[in-house]
């Protein structure tokens, strides 16, 4: 046997009108439904769900600052590993640090 136990007065109601609507017992609707979910997520494996488009929910943030921190000339003066004269020794010493 199995009980649960529906606090939300809005999800209750729906279930007993379906049940009214079909004319069954609520006990019956709800395992109906259990059973059915159960077979989908046997023969799926995963859960179903709904994606949301990504287009419908992001917008663009933009600040007076933007401009300046991707502007070209302001990050001319940026060269990464520009402390390094010898890659390969540096390859190899990065290599020796990870891993041990």
């Amino acid at each position: 046997m199995l009980a649960i136990n529906i606090n939300d007065t809005n999800i209750e109601k729906r279930c007993q009108d379906y049940a009214k609507e079909h004319k069954q017992s609520l006990e019956t609707i709800a395992k109906d439904a259990i059973t059915s979910w159960l077979d989908k997520l046997k023969n799926n494996n995963r859960f179903e769900y709904t994606t949301k488009d990504p287009t419908k929910y992001t917008r663009n943030i933009s600040s007076d600052r933007d401009e300046f921190l991707c502007d070209e000339t302001a990050l001319m003066h940026i060269k990464p590993y520009s402390h390094i004269d010898d890659s390969a020794k540096y390859i190899h010493d990065l290599r020796r640090a990870r891993h041990g």
